[in-house]
């Protein structure tokens, strides 16, 4: 049989010499691929009915005719191969080769077709005892790569997806050498690489796209030589170096927002490459930072946080909910996959997490279940051992910053979720080439006896490794945990730490009234800032007499620097440490350090000098008290001093330790006011005073009269001793209705 393709070859290099110039490329291909298709369903037909009569009678024939025809059908797929590339090679004469197509061309190019089940397909095409060859269809950005060597590919939930694309050394139409004249332009391309059964151009099928990071050329012994693409899956994009950025702030924003915001940076930004976002949570964030990580590293610290999940299946890139999956596929140990292992693990699974909420004082904890929900048997009994056998505390902070216990408990479930899955993995070499991080599968057992397949569990592939050779040889090898718990193992991730740093405040005028303010740190641009942070002080807190506002009392003004500290060097929670002159705002402290001052922005000030050891505290009206370290204390103000005392107000000078006051005033209440001095008391204005002293108490009046006025009432002067009463001038004594004068001896001259 295999004699019926031997002439297509040479018959092809014939249609190529007898095609005229002008219509070369159309007719050489019409006659080409239909000598193909008649040869290959001439040939297909004969088997087919070749199959069927031999079945009937011996499988064991009917298995080896299948082989055969498995045989044919690779050859009868090289011929295409030679067909095509005898097409570049016309191509090349004409001077069309292929170039890259445009965005807008490469929209239309296949992009994930394959997200309808496979699983039908597959059955419809299962033949007893015959593992299919496949083909495989590699297209990057319009350029359709021919006679590949080798194609390796890597797929996990956990990590990037990484190739290996071996091609020889014409594949792009042209011979390729060293320089890699045509090979270079492949760098950093977009590539499709769609695996189905050879010769079987409909479903089933399975895309992979990805993107050539690494393009060389290997050659040795003389040989001609072949090309090497090597590249990742398109989160290879998003994880290269690290970025400094936050969202939200002045407004919350909602985590489905901030993902697609990242996305549309460095991943959709050409349109090549698609992803879905889709989550039932719902979250808004105040704040939160993407801190020396890749955008990739965040994603995927904040998938854990939030309980979503975040992973490529080869086509698309998900977080959020699991996506809903296509019919699972169908593998029967025995038929489909081979080497199996079944495994079972013991995890730490008894986790818990806690939070704080600053502006509600309150302590946070997972308000309600968070064990994962295990199907499988065997799984189910792994995860209830589990919980028995590691019984020891785990309690961690929250990986966010937690507002309510709602967000704790969700930040468990995903803890738990991710380290659950773990308890119960399987692992297998398998001969179907459609499996891809994500989808779920029925495995069988098949019992060798009876012949007849038994569900075992159902499972979702985790990770996946194609291996395809020159000749369609397939091998693959699968490890895949319980599914339908809606969780898949979470991606490798770094925790960042945020260390102190320098800040600008924004704005001071906390809504709440919590004396809390925002900063901008140096790499915020525009509005960005920080969500309301509070400030440390000294001291702060309440008393039973005190509301609020205990202790030391200082926020930030706008526009001054600050430095900013994390707690648990979270870069989600800053604070305010305190504040730090710059060379616009700082002057020392003067000669010797000697100056130390608290002041506020409208001049208030208390200042000290320990050159001297003085203190002056002085307003903007400048009002002074000051102390001159000497032992002299002055108060002075330029319009009003007024001293108010609820019940009595007392004045001291000359206490010491040795002796008492030597002068007292003192004010009550009562209206009394005392004047108590050890010595005299001397009333002065200008030049006329009345002293009292420890002689009497005497007056002088240097100008102007004295008057003692009575105006109801007697008015006595009285003396125990002498009374004189001199005048240089005349005396005049006046009385009302009578005067008398009344003394032992009068004497009047």
């Amino acid at each position: 049989m295999k004699e019926n393709f031997k002439g297509i070859p040479g018959q092809s290099k014939g249609i190529i010499s007898d095609a005229s110039n002008e219509s070369l490329k159309e007719k050489a291909t019409e006659k080409i691929e239909g000598l193909v298709e008649e040869k290959l369903l001439s040939h297909t037909q004969e088997l087919v009915k070749g199959i069927e009569g031999k079945a009937a009678e011996n499988l064991a024939k009917a298995q080896k005719v299948a082989g055969f025809a498995s045989t044919a059908y690779g050859t009868a797929g090289s011929v295409m191969n030679k067909a095509s590339a005898y097409q570049h090679q016309i191509q090349g004469i004409n001077g069309t080769v292929d170039t890259p197509q445009s965005l807008s061309q490469i929209s239309n190019i296949n992009t994930g077709n394959s997200a309808i089940s496979n699983a039908a397909a597959i059955l419809n095409h299962f033949i007893p005892g015959v593992n299919h060859l496949v083909d495989l269809t590699i297209v990057v950005e319009g350029v359709s790569l021919l006679n590949y060597k080798s194609f390796e590919l890597k797929q996990s939930v956990k990590k990037h997806h990484e190739f290996t694309l071996e091609l020889s050394h014409d594949a792009l139409g042209i011979e390729e050498t060293y320089q890699m004249s045509q090979a270079q332009d492949l760098l950093g391309k977009r590539i499709l690489v769609t695996l189905n059964y050879k010769n079987i151009k409909e479903k089933p099928e399975r895309d992979f796209i990805g993107i050539v990071t690494d393009v060389s050329f290997k050659q040795a012994h003389g040989s001609r030589g072949y090309i090497v693409l090597k590249g990742y899956s398109p989160t290879i994009l998003l994880d290269m170096a690290p970025h400094i950025q936050s969202f939200g702030g002045s407004e919350p924003d909602p985590l489905s927002s901030i993902v697609q915001s990242i996305l549309k940076e460095g991943y959709e930004s050409e349109g090549k490459y698609k992803s879905f976002v889709k989550s039932s949570k719902n979250y808004n964030l105040s704040y939160s930072c993407q801190y020396n990580e890749t955008p990739y590293n965040y994603l995927a610290r904040m998938a854990e946080a939030y309980g979503e999940q975040f992973f490529y299946d080869g086509e698309q890139l998900y977080f959020g909910d699991l996506p809903q999956g296509e019919e699972p596929i169908q593998l029967v140990y025995g038929r489909d996959v081979e080497d199996i292992q079944i495994r079972m693990q013991a995890r730490h699974v008894n986790r818990q997490l806690y939070g704080y909420n600053s502006y509600t004082n309150k302590k946070l904890s997972a308000a309600g279940e968070t064990k994962l929900d295990v199907k499988g048997t065997l799984a189910k009994v792994a995860y209830q051992k589990s919980e028995g056998i590691f019984t020891a505390p785990s309690l961690q902070l929250a990986p966010m910053k937690a507002s309510t216990d709602q967000d704790v408990l969700q930040a468990q479930k995903g803890v738990v979720g991710s380290e659950g899955l773990n308890v119960f993995i399987t692992s297998g070499v398998t001969t179907v080439p459609f499996l891809y991080p994500g989808c779920i599968v029925e495995l069988d057992m098949l019992d060798p006896l009876t012949k007849k397949s038994n569900h075992f569990t159902t499972l979702m592939i985790t990770d996946i490794t194609h291996t395809v050779d020159t000749l369609g040889k397939y091998h693959g090898y699968f490890e895949a945990v319980d599914a339908q718990t809606g969780f898949i193992p979470r991606i490798d991730f770094n925790h960042p730490t945020a260390e102190q740093q320098i800040a600008t405040v924004v704005s001071n005028a906390d809504p709440q009234g919590k004396g809390r303010v925002q900063v901008q740190f140096d790499w915020q641009y525009g509005g960005q800032s920080t969500e309301w942070i509070r400030v440390m002080t000294p001291d702060a807190g309440s008393s039973d007499k005190v509301g609020s506002n205990r202790g030391f009392v200082a926020i930030p003004e706008e526009g001054d620097q600050v430095m900013i500290s994390f707690v648990g060097n979270h870069p989600d929670r800053p604070f305010v440490m305190g504040g730090l002159f710059h060379g616009g705002t700082g002057a020392g402290g003067g000669k010797g350090n000697a100056n130390r001052s608290f002041s506020s922005k409208s001049g208030n000030a208390l200042k000290f000098n320990d050159d001297k050891g003085s203190v002056n505290l002085h307003d903007k009206g400048t009002v002074n008290m000051s102390f001159d370290g000497a032992g002299t204390a002055m108060i002075s103000a330029n319009q009003n001093h007024i001293i108010n005392a609820g019940s009595t107000n007392i004045i001291n000078v000359g206490a010491t330790k040795e002796q008492p006051a030597q002068s007292i005033i003192k004010a009550d209440s009562a209206g009394n006011i005392i004047i108590d001095a050890k010595n005299s008391i001397v009333l002065m204005v200008g030049e006329n005073t009345i002293t009292i002293d420890t002689d009497g108490i005497s007056g002088t009046v240097k100008e102007g009269n004295i008057n003692f006025d009575a105006e109801s009432g007697e008015f006595s002067i009285y003396s125990g001793s002498d009374m004189a009463i001199e005048t240089d001038g005349e005396l005049d004594v006046t009385a009302g209705p009578s005067a008398t004068i009344s003394s032992g001896d009068t004497n009047v001259m």
